[in-house]
């Protein structure tokens, strides 16, 4: 099974595995803050709630409707996705061994932006 995110109003998809979608938002948190997406992954998978560090630091980073946001279903608001390209865009993912996947979605944002669109999960 797969994830397909997808650009309303132009009809651009991302499609991406699951277990992909996770360590994508683990690398991008990991680029920009040395360890932060290994502590991510790690209260995803054994923890039932984030620790308010994880949680504060990644809603600060503006972040969050993005790494938080389930991967079954729902959507990322036009607001939403122009603050996530905002930040992501700040940051050289060249040298990250999933930087196909986190260009491949900056593109996908960058469509959804220039259409003023949202992007949904399906």
């Amino acid at each position: 099974m797969a994830l397909d995110l997808v650009v309303k109003k132009r009809g651009d998809r991302m499609t991406i595995g699951y277990g992909a979608y996770f360590n994508m938002r683990i690398e991008i948190l990991n680029t920009i803050q040395f360890g932060l997406g290994d502590k991510f992954k790690k209260e995803s998978i054994h923890e039932k709630f984030y620790s308010d560090e994880v949680f504060n630091t990644v809603k600060k980073l503006k972040l969050d409707n993005f790494i938080f946001h389930s991967d079954c279903d729902g959507y990322l608001t036009y607001r939403e996705v122009k603050k996530t390209l905002e930040v992501l865009e700040k940051y050289n993912f060249s040298s990250n061994e999933w930087s196909k996947e986190i260009n491949q979605f900056i593109n996908l944002l960058k469509k959804a932006r220039d259409k003023k669109s949202y992007i949904y999960y399906c």
